[in-house]
């Protein structure tokens, strides 16, 4: 399915129902000047999105939140740059028992909800679908129930592969 386009010409949540409505997979990328927004789609569920430059970063959301100190984040940071494997920091602050795989699910789910209510705000820009493409596999990722995505209801659905924090998306 080759979708794109630009903002301008169609409305980003007109094309989040198309892809739902079709049941499409794969990752809808939207650009504008220097900022890009990756939206996964698996079977027309929203399960990941992705904005490099993303204001709030995971640790500090989780700080934000008092589910992690400051300490326990630069200790899981040392070990994260530390090992050879590279293990994401989400994964790593599980590990070390400094917060819940709850905690870090829904810190996940709050960060793609502000990614996708960022972009749906966006009025110019291009958008291009890649169909049955996904640049990384996420391993907290949520589900976009029914309807628009604006409609506020997301819920989180499981694991898929590795850890958010590993790439620079979350």
């Amino acid at each position: 399915m080759d979708l794109q386009g630009s903002v301008e010409r169609f409305e980003l949540s007109d094309i989040f129902q198309l892809l739902s409505v079709s049941k499409k997979t794969g990752t809808l990328g939207v650009q504008r000047g220097e900022d890009v927004v990756m939206v996964y789609f698996n079977r027309g569920d929203i399960v990941y999105a992705c904005n490099p430059n993303r204001r709030l970063k995971l640790g500090d959301l989780l700080i934000r939140k008092k589910k992690l100190t400051t300490s326990q984040l630069e200790r899981a940071m040392r070990i994260q740059r530390e090992l050879k494997t590279r293990k994401r920091l989400g994964e790593l602050l599980v590990l070390e028992s400094f917060i819940t795989r709850k905690d870090l699910e829904e810190v996940v789910r709050q960060q793609v909800e502000d990614v996708i209510y960022d972009l749906l705000r966006w009025e110019t820009g291009n958008f291009k679908f890649y169909e049955n493409k996904f640049p990384t596999q996420e391993d907290v990722t949520i589900r976009h129930l029914h309807g628009k995505p604006d409609s506020g209801e997301c819920q989180e659905i499981g694991r898929a592969g590795t850890n958010p924090e590993e790439t620079s998306c979350v």
